[in-house]
């Protein structure tokens, strides 16, 4: 038996180049490296073991908006030299997209509102450059897949076999 403690959905992930320049507090500033997009709903946090370092994370209200991101530690540290980035301005990734793209200028400017830690998912990234999106606002340009979180506890075979049946529940 198994007890689903949280549950938290991810959709696409838009990287960017290495020295790609990125629009932060409304002056363009050379990335030390690729910078990565992550669109989250406020469950995935504690369903990949992310607790919040400094501010806060995103709630459900805050989904359609883009107004504000949390970051990784490694993007504040680069964001705010060393110091808080807490009330900086990064721009979204769409922006960053047509930018690169299409040379346009950015279009939001989210408000950075918490920082988590860095989380490796690519052994030649140890310091990530991570942007965490509310997921609900839908994404236009360059993303796709979706990907579910579940934090449980017990067998995990058996939270693997609840979270499908209830899936299927949904849509069969």
């Amino acid at each position: 038996s198994a007890v689903l403690e949280s549950v938290g959905i991810t959709q696409g992930a838009g990287i960017t180049q290495a020295g790609v320049r990125t629009g932060i507090d409304g002056t363009a500033r050379e990335l030390p490296s690729g910078l990565q997009y992550v669109f989250a709903d406020p469950g995935f946090f504690a369903a990949v073991g992310l607790p919040v370092t400094v501010g806060r994370t995103f709630e459900a209200a805050e989904a359609a908006t883009w107004d504000v991101v949390a970051v990784s530690e490694s993007l504040g540290k680069f964001i705010a030299d060393g110091g808080n980035p807490i009330g900086h301005h990064i721009a979204d990734w769409e922006s960053n997209f047509r930018q690169v793209t299409q040379g346009q200028a950015p279009r939001f400017s989210p408000e950075i509102i918490g920082v988590v830690p860095d989380l490796i998912t690519n052994v030649n990234a140890t310091e990530p450059l991570v942007v965490y999106h509310p997921l609900g606002r839908p994404v236009t340009v360059g993303l796709s897949g979706t990907t579910l979180y579940l934090r449980a506890a017990g067998d995990p075979r058996a939270a693997i076999r609840e979270a499908v049946a209830a899936v299927k529940a949904l849509d069969p």
